[in-house]
């Protein structure tokens, strides 16, 4: 298995999460896209989401708000050296006007992985209503296709 399609509450249930059996299938998991509309993946699961799925390069997911999206980004860009894309859908807007600058990227992932080149030219962030979504580095984004630098 190397993508992932799952509901959050069906992800988060003990008996997914949890579940000592699949360490293996998760480890290995290269894709997740854990979406749904009334459920919001919680801030305290993201330290366990990086240690159950280490290999993971995309991420989608949904939290409530803004604020709980920027603190999951810290910990996914801190933890996932292979992350090239991740998408998270938010309800609560904040009044920031750029509440994650290609700086802070790039010093993030430089300070976690300090042979990992990061690039301003690579970096590709996007935050509207609705979502926040970064191409942290090593890609470029050209007609909705990812292109490998």
């Amino acid at each position: 298995m190397v993508q992932l399609t799952i509901s959050t509450s069906l992800f988060l249930s003990p008996s997914i999460f949890d579940n000592p059996s699949l360490a293996h299938p998760f480890c290995r998991l290269r894709s997740l896209y854990v979406t749904t509309e009334h459920v919001y993946f919680p801030l305290k699961n993201a330290f366990k989401l990086v240690e159950r799925c280490p290999s993971l390069i995309h991420i989608e997911l949904r939290v409530f708000s803004l604020d709980a999206c920027l603190a999951i980004v810290d910990i996914l860009l801190s933890d996932l050296a292979n992350l090239i894309h991740l998408k998270i859908y938010f309800n609560k807007h904040t009044l920031l006007d750029n509440p994650c600058p290609i700086d802070y990227i790039i010093e993030k992932r430089h300070r976690t992985f300090p042979f990992h080149i990061c690039n301003k030219d690579e970096i590709f962030i996007e935050v509207n209503g609705e979502f926040l979504e970064i191409y942290p580095s090593g890609c470029l984004i050209c007609a909705n296709k990812i292109y490998y630098v």
